[in-house]
């Protein structure tokens, strides 16, 4: 593999439709640390999947647009020559058990994984893809996740993110959907020092279908930078991205959500919704929905709910015995909960709540002390 011994920086994510330069929301660049070498995986496969493994492939996702001037981890994972784990189910077949794929970053510098998923019509497939923290000194990890789906099939794909403070991590998922095929999204964001996602989906068969279930909390001054792109191709798509969040202390988010219905997307809808606690008064938010149109007949809409809590709520809910933090304690985690109740595997999400838990007491411990 090649080493470079300099760091550098690349651009994560471009908007594909740009806003005021000073709001800072069209582009996010991130400072790469040197060596990049492949990560480290723990792999559960069911047998119903085949996997290869190998560098010979070109790009992921043909057809896939990036926004110009973008880099981002493809360009790393080619100059570092990083091998692509590929996981192929066959037309008509059905995983009974899920694709567990468990990320444990290794070496030092920086770790990248290359992740693809081929489903062939009709087929299904449950996919859970979990991002530890180092235990060495890894200070930066980049996954990239790229799948095609044929008519008719089914991919469920859940991402769990719980890298450690300090730590800097880059989540790319891209790809497209075929004719009648379905792509089913959960994302969690339980910590991590600064987090790019980008998300490119392209609808590209009649009928297509994606939705997202995205939720997250951000503590101390941990910053995550949140990019969905999703592209109407096909007639009659449908999208539809629900996210939920939870920012405290210092902490910085940014989502921003683009729907395009591209030319012949007719008959086309696509939706997005984020609902935002802020704890904290020291906590920055910013949210860009964006709906780009090129076609008749599509229904597009957008909304946000960004604050604290309503005094009419607080009210009735004090005035039944709970205190103002209890208050926001168990809103916090409704929101969250919502997500993680998602998940189709009571182990993760009994994992995922206790982690969410020891948050919880440890977001607490520190108001006491403060």
């Amino acid at each position: 593999m090649k080493e470079k011994s300099e760091n550098r920086q690349i651009t994560v994510k471009r908007l594909p439709a740009r806003t005021w330069y000073w709001l800072g929301m069209n582009e996010l660049r991130m400072e790469t640390a040197s060596a990049p070498v492949r990560g480290e995986i723990r792999i559960s496969l069911p047998e119903e999947v085949l996997m290869e493994d190998t560098a010979c492939l070109p790009a992921a996702s043909e057809g896939t647009e990036e926004a110009a001037g973008e880099d981002g981890l493809g360009t790393l994972l080619e100059e570092a020559v990083v091998p692509a784990r590929i996981f192929r189910v066959g037309k008509g077949c059905r995983a009974a058990d899920p694709l567990a794929l468990t990320f444990r970053c290794a070496g030092s510098g920086l770790a990248l994984h290359d992740v693809r998923l081929d489903l062939a019509d009709g087929s299904s497939l449950t996919v859970l893809e979990d991002f530890l923290p180092s235990e060495s000194g890894v200070k930066m990890a980049g996954v990239r996740t790229s799948f095609r789906l044929g008519r008719g099939a089914v991919l469920r794909l859940i991402q769990i993110q719980k890298a450690g403070s300090g730590f800097s991590f880059v989540n790319e998922l891209r790809g497209s959907v075929g004719a009648f095929a379905k792509l089913e999204l959960i994302q969690l964001f339980l910590g991590g020092g600064a987090t790019a996602q980008k998300t490119r989906i392209d609808l590209d068969g009649t009928g297509a279908s994606f939705r997202a279930d995205l939720g997250y909390q951000l503590r101390g001054e941990e910053k995550l930078d949140i990019s969905y792109v999703v592209n109407h191709r096909g007639k009659k798509t449908e999208c539809g991205i629900n996210a939920a969040g939870v920012l405290r202390d210092r902490s910085e988010k940014l989502f921003a959500g683009t729907i395009d219905f591209k030319k012949g997307s007719s008959g086309s809808s696509g939706h997005e919704k984020e609902d935002v606690l802020l704890i904290d008064e020291q906590v920055r938010n910013r949210t860009i929905p964006v709906i780009l149109c090129s076609e008749e007949d599509v229904a597009g809409s957008h909304g946000a709910t960004i604050g604290r809590l309503d005094e009419n709520i607080l009210y009735y809910l004090q005035s039944r015995g709970m205190g103002r933090e209890s208050v926001y304690e168990m809103m916090a985690q409704a929101r969250l909960n919502a997500v993680i109740g998602r998940i189709p595997d009571s182990g993760i999400q009994s994992e995922a709540r206790c982690l969410l838990g020891s948050q919880e007491t440890v977001a607490e411990g520190e108001r006491e002390n403060g």
